[in-house]
């Protein structure tokens, strides 16, 4: 209306494991073993056919509420070109010294059995979670640092407790057994609840469990000045969101940790040998001229560009190089979507100068300051030295009747399109029409 051309192209986001989860309760699965018994290849083709579901009642919703937007060439996260560019970015890191591998204490969803970022982990604390308060009795020690016999068996049997409740499926299954076990050993002194905020996993509502485990990381805080700098260029409406919710979290930057044991996601293209020796792969090209496979011609999702391997050219290995297992955090792939949608940089070089970067404003809910608002503009800062978008309009909750947040996991969802046939876009009235004859 102002005399701009507006690219309004649509955009469908395909990975993840809401779509995991989905297919596994069609499925009646309960754990990752079922879904590799089942098969990766089968899996994940019902995961892609199932995220096309529901265009058909995007497109009616988005036309009945006014909404212009490209749907006849949108960008599709679970597109090749858009994996590729995926990897392009990823290599940018590699080079840098900004992608790497670390064993730490990580965030993991024993129900998903995959780790979480910590902006995955701000999306489902709770506040107010019983926990069990345990108070246990030990035998003290001697005066030459001795352990007694009986607080030996205590850390003997403890390590058992420990083995049990491993094999229980959601947390805090086995803390019962653990309870009635210290009883009968007269070894609890006080049982009682206490209440505290503590996560859970956004994705299936399940607590999370803090695990010491190798994940891969993006190197964020080597640039969180410029993370917190270059958010005082951007426009928030409201603006007590720049400095609160989303600058606070700025401030407490962590490393982003991209890597999940899943399977229906952009998979995380490095290979590996031997501990020391790791290539990381930026784009189908690359990968053709390692391994002399046509690579160009397959789908590039698990199982079939796990499959694709080479010779370690390191002159201390000569072993087969084969992918990582792991696939990308899906906020990952919203956040490189400004380069992604448009295939860059094999494509489409011209977007760094052209006006399509960076944006000029962004439209979500508040809870995409550590979503959305924050992976585009972690990957912007990190890409380009510059915010991804200019402006930012954050919307508050719509809640449902008890206050919660309107969820599909909780059923609370208000259909949209009842909603409208009550107070959305009417029709007209119909008009009588009297024909008119003449003799």
């Amino acid at each position: 209306m102002k005399g701009y051309r507006v690219i309004r192209k649509g955009g469908w986001d395909t990975h993840g494991l809401p779509v995991e989860l989905e297919i596994e309760k069609e499925l009646g699965f309960t754990s990752k073993r079922e879904i590799e018994e089942y098969g990766i290849a089968e899996f994940n083709q019902r995961c892609r056919e199932s995220v096309f579901r529901y265009v058909k009642d995007w497109e009616v919703m988005t036309d009945r509420i006014g909404y212009w937007v490209d749907m006849d060439d949108p960008y599709v996260t679970l597109e090749n070109d858009y994996i590729e560019t995926g990897w392009w970015i990823l290599k940018q890191f590699w080079d840098r010294g900004l992608l790497y591998q670390d064993r730490r204490g990580t965030p993991h969803c024993p129900r998903c059995v995959s780790s979480l970022s910590s902006h995955e982990v701000a999306l489902g604390y709770r506040e107010n979670t019983p926990d069990p308060s345990v108070f246990i009795k030990f035998e003290a020690t001697t005066l030459v640092g001795r352990r007694s016999a009986g607080s030996a068996d205590v850390s003997a049997g403890l390590d058992n407790d420990a083995v049990d409740a491993a094999r229980q499926h959601r947390f805090g299954d086995a803390d019962p057994d653990i309870c009635e076990e210290l009883t009968e050993r007269n070894l609890l002194y006080h049982q009682g609840i206490y209440r505290h905020t503590y996560p859970f996993c956004w994705r299936c509502d399940t607590p999370l469990l803090y695990y010491a485990k190798t994940s891969w990381y993006i190197r964020t805080t080597a640039v969180k000045d410029r993370l917190v700098s270059a958010n005082s260029d951007i426009n928030w409406y409201p603006d007590h969101i720049r400095e609160g919710r989303f600058g606070e979290w700025l401030r407490n930057n962590v490393d982003w940790a991209i890597s999940r044991e899943r399977y229906w996601g952009t998979p995380i293209r490095c290979g590996s040998a031997t501990p020391i020796s790791t290539t990381c792969v930026g784009s189908v090209a690359d990968l053709v001229a390692l391994s002399c496979a046509a690579a160009a011609d397959i789908d590039l999702h698990r199982p079939y560009v796990d499959d694709i391997t080479w010779r370690c050219a390191s002159d201390n290995c000569h072993g087969t190089m084969r992918r990582i297992p792991e696939v990308m955090d899906a906020w990952f792939d919203s956040g490189m979507m400004p380069y992604a949608q448009w295939h860059y940089p094999f494509e489409n070089i011209e977007i760094d100068h052209d006006g399509r970067l960076p944006a000029d404003y962004i439209c979500e809910a508040v809870d995409q300051t550590r979503g959305w608002f924050y992976s585009l503009h972690a990957l912007s800062t990190l890409l380009n030295d510059d915010v991804a978008y200019r402006n930012v309009i954050c919307l508050g909750l719509i809640l449902d009747g008890r206050g919660r947040k309107m969820s599909k996991r909780l059923g609370n969802v208000v259909d949209p399109m009842s909603v409208l046939d009550a107070h959305g876009r009417r029709r007209p009235p119909l008009v009588p029409v009297h024909r008119i004859t003449s003799r």
